[in-house]
């Protein structure tokens, strides 16, 4: 095996630190025309994405509007961010049934439980919006993901 050099350094010039691009401008408020449902909860919660939305960037992070629709038509709209290769999400904006979205104060990224309640975010990264190497897929694959529902073939086991 190979020495251990005690007195190397690490140079910080030689290697580019992640960082987050901008998410940009708020999209506008979600048109029914434009959702595709992909995931829907036991209890009947709908969650559809706008595919006018989706944005997969140089950054590894795919971002997109998320409707979650009740039973009753009530809807919670959120503007949300994806990182592939942390498989962590952020949600940047929110609002009800009416809009527009409203920017999030300092939001954090947030780590994806297999819970009940975040089965959709963990199906949106494993199964949509990333590739199987960690990095954000394209965004006509992850539309074609979407319309297809070719990842419904590798669903979770619930």
């Amino acid at each position: 095996m190979g020495e251990i050099d005690e007195n190397y350094q690490y140079d910080e010039s030689a290697g580019k630190k992640w960082s987050e691009k901008s998410p940009g401008d708020l999209p506008a408020y979600p048109r029914d025309k434009n959702l595709v449902s992909f995931h829907t909860t036991p209890a009947g919660l709908e969650y559809l994405v706008d595919l006018q939305s989706i944005l997969p960037g140089r950054d590894n992070i795919v971002r997109l509007t998320i409707v979650a629709r009740s039973p009753r038509n009530a809807r919670t709209v959120a503007f949300e961010g994806y990182h592939c290769g942390t498989k962590r999400y952020k949600r940047y904006a929110v609002t009800g049934s009416t809009g527009p979205l409203v920017a999030l104060d300092n939001p954090q990224w947030q780590v994806i439980i297999d819970t009940p309640d975040q089965r959709y975010r963990k199906e949106l990264l494993d199964l949509i919006l990333c590739t199987q190497l960690y990095t954000a897929a394209p965004k006509n694959i992850i539309i074609d993901r979407f319309r297809y529902e070719t990842y419904r073939d590798d669903t979770f086991d619930n």
